[in-house]
């Protein structure tokens, strides 16, 4: 990613938001003028001048611009004309375009700041580049030597279904992507393990876990031995830890992942 993006560049991609094709044109209206205006008061030029100081500059704008395409992709997709607050809907979510909504916060400048948070929120935190390194280090552990054929098998399995597609990245929040990286290294941890025969192959990570929303390791009667699971255990009940779902894995991939030990 050149260094010279900036004020102009993130204008044109904010640009590509608008609908194309429907008249009068989308983006020439009052209320898409507004909400842009709402949108670049937040992702401005000052903002853009702070992020360039920032550790990992270029991997933050690939997520930046990843987010935005996706976005705009989502956007001229949808069939037939799209009313503004559709628009805004696809955009931000409906629970927080709701949330908004029931707020009084409905107005295009409102709504256009708020999917400007979004924006900058994608800037923060870890970015991508981030999380490849942290996969890919944790993979070429798994592919290091091992002292046992069978457990250098048992690890191999683990690589079979790592995700190879971040798209979700971008529209985790900044607290979110800096969980999952935590949960890389805590993995490394129970990966060395592991491998100086401390552990169970039944006590490794899985896919689903280190970028889901699941507790990182099974349930084992020796779990508690580890401070960093129990409280992962304890945080449940007020917590997202218990649902199955994540964003990395379409539901096809996820229900193979279940059965077999990923990462």
């Amino acid at each position: 990613m050149p260094p010279a993006f900036g004020p102009s560049a993130l204008d044109a991609l904010v640009g590509d938001l608008f609908p194309k094709g429907q008249k009068p044109a989308f983006g020439r209206t009052q209320r898409a003028r507004e909400w842009r205006a709402g949108v670049l008061s937040v992702a401005s030029r000052e903002w853009l001048n702070q992020l360039k100081t920032t550790e990992y500059y270029e991997g933050r704008v690939e997520d930046l611009e990843k987010r935005l395409k996706l976005d705009a992709g989502r956007v001229q997709a949808a069939s037939g004309n799209l009313s503004f607050f559709d628009f805004v809907d696809m955009l931000l979510g409906k629970q927080k375009y709701e949330q908004l909504i029931s707020l009084g916060l409905e107005s295009p400048e409102q709504l256009g700041i708020e999917y400007g948070r979004l924006l900058v929120d994608v800037c923060q935190g870890p970015p991508s580049v981030t999380l490849q390194a942290w996969l890919n280090s944790l993979e070429a552990f798994v592919r290091s030597p091992h002292l046992s054929d069978s457990s250098a098998s048992e690890l191999e399995n683990i690589l079979e279904t790592w995700p190879a597609d971040f798209q979700a990245w971008p529209y985790l929040r900044s607290s979110e992507r800096s969980r999952v990286i935590s949960r890389c290294e805590h993995a490394l941890e129970h990966l060395q393990q592991y491998k100086k025969g401390g552990t169970s192959p039944d006590q490794l990570p899985t896919g689903l876990a280190l970028l889901g929303q699941r507790p990182l390791i099974a349930w084992h009667s020796d779990l508690h031995k580890c401070t960093t699971c129990a409280d992962e255990y304890r945080q449940m009940p007020h917590s997202l830890a218990h649902s199955s779902y994540s964003c990395f894995f379409p539901q096809a991939r996820a229900s193979l992942a279940r059965q077999m030990r990923t990462f």
